[in-house]
């Protein structure tokens, strides 16, 4: 009898170290993904702080020529 809660526990531990090691593959792997992901997060970040960047500049030149034409109807006006 002892020999066979011997064995039974035997394999209970066996099989508790099966199931470890899977979840640290496991974890292994999620963390894995977790950096991946964080990295292409952080690139498509990069990407949108350049576009809002480049649509910043574009709005101040579109304003910049914006005035410059209203001054330069102005002149023509003052012209005439």
């Amino acid at each position: 009898m002892s020999s066979l809660l011997d064995h039974q526990m035997i394999n209970s531990i066996e099989s508790m170290k099966c199931e470890m090691n899977n979840v640290i593959r496991e974890r292994d792997y999620f963390h894995v993904e977790v950096l991946a992901l964080n990295e292409q997060l952080e690139m498509a970040q990069d990407f949108v702080d350049e576009r809002e960047t480049i649509t910043m500049e574009a709005h101040q030149v579109a304003e910049a020529r914006k005035t410059y034409a209203e001054e330069k109807e102005e002149e023509t006006k003052i012209l005439k």
